[in-house]
């Protein structure tokens, strides 16, 4: 339906029901009376629309496109359940529970928004993605609460460049924000995975005892105290492309199977003793004292010939034989399984 002048025609209910797309090139205010008849309505186009006055009652409302749009009202959108793309870059100001239990919104875009009011995003558990004025504020039960298991962002910590102590109930958090981790910030946690992409440094105990950490990703850090990771029971990958200096920071963690070590330079001996790792690959690693209770293999061309002698080395040779082996038994296990189903399909015939 596209209404051409500011007032709306009149039409009865049952012509009514059947619109999924209102256009309203001329709108400029919206009510919610306006819209009382167009409730399956799912997407609304309004080039000049400026202030919505009153909330709207349209559950089945996906998108609203709205370029000018500057103020909305209080609860504007909480029955918009269904809501999913809204531009929030013209808005001026957010109200009190604006956009509750809009389930389905996934980000919020607005640089100029310094205040995040009572119950505005609450029950929004599918955020993923908030970027809004550096040192913003945000009221009680403005977001959803960190007990959920959803991602948790950066909102949590009000993008402060130290994280400090966060939430024990927090399942997943992921930061773009956080540069340094305090000591013992996620001590005793119930983190399953942690991914904060530009942090650098990690204090001592920082994820220390927390049984169900299973995944870390910091790319960028380049500074790991002891015992960060010291007992994580769970844990089993580990990414830290950037980390110079390894010491002991996995005791205990008797699952840990992977280590991505691309930048290392220097590697603590006794380091994956209490661990599954059985082979690490670091090709810029260049000193290494070796324990007697070293049992992994590491691959590091760069080292010295006298210390490839001295401990566990695999050299390009044996790293391309190991390979080797693995891609043989690979292929017997394929052959064998196709011949049992040879076997099978006669059987049937």
């Amino acid at each position: 339906l596209v209404v051409p002048e500011l007032d709306f025609p009149n039409l009865d209910f049952v012509q009514a029901q059947n619109i999924r797309v209102l256009v309203l090139p001329k709108m400029t205010t919206l009510a919610s009376q306006d819209l009382k008849l167009y409730s399956t309505v799912s997407v609304i186009i309004a080039p000049q629309l400026r202030e919505i006055q009153s909330p709207i009652l349209l559950p089945f409302l996906t998108t609203l496109i709205a370029p000018k749009l500057q103020k909305i009202c209080n609860n504007c959108f909480q029955a918009c359940r269904c809501l999913k793309k809204f531009d929030f870059s013209t808005l001026q100001k957010l109200m009190p529970g604006s956009f509750k239990n809009c389930k389905l919104l996934t980000q919020i875009v607005n640089e100029s928004i310094d205040f995040v009011p009572f119950e505005c995003f609450q029950n929004c558990i599918s955020i993923q993605n908030i970027q809004l004025k550096d040192g913003f504020v945000a009221a009680e039960n403005a977001f959803p609460k960190p007990e959920k298991d959803h991602v948790i962002q950066d909102y949590f910590v009000y993008r402060e460049k130290i994280l400090f102590r966060f939430q024990p109930k927090v399942r997943h958090f992921i930061s773009f924000s956080v540069k340094a981790i305090n000591e013992a910030a996620f001590e005793n946690s119930f983190l399953i995975t942690a991914s904060i992409k530009n942090c650098t440094a990690i204090a001592r105990r920082a994820f220390s005892q927390s049984v169900r950490l299973k995944r870390v990703d910091c790319p960028r850090v380049e500074i790991l105290q002891k015992d960060v990771f010291q007992e994580c029971l769970s844990l089993r990958l580990l990414l830290l492309n950037k980390l110079k200096v390894v010491v002991s920071s996995f005791d205990n963690c008797f699952n840990l199977e992977f280590v991505s070590l691309n930048s290392a330079e220097q590697l603590a001996p006794n380091v994956f003793n209490t661990t599954k790792v059985s082979f690490v690959e670091a090709p810029n690693l260049r000193t290494y004292l070796k324990s007697s209770r070293d049992q992994f293999q590491v691959y590091a061309p760069l080292l010295g010939l006298k210390q490839r002698r001295d401990w566990n080395y695999f050299g390009e040779l044996e790293r391309l034989k190991c390979l080797k082996r693995r891609f043989r038994v690979l292929k017997i296990k394929i052959g064998a399984v196709q011949a049992g189903e040879a076997k099978r399909l006669k059987q049937l015939k």
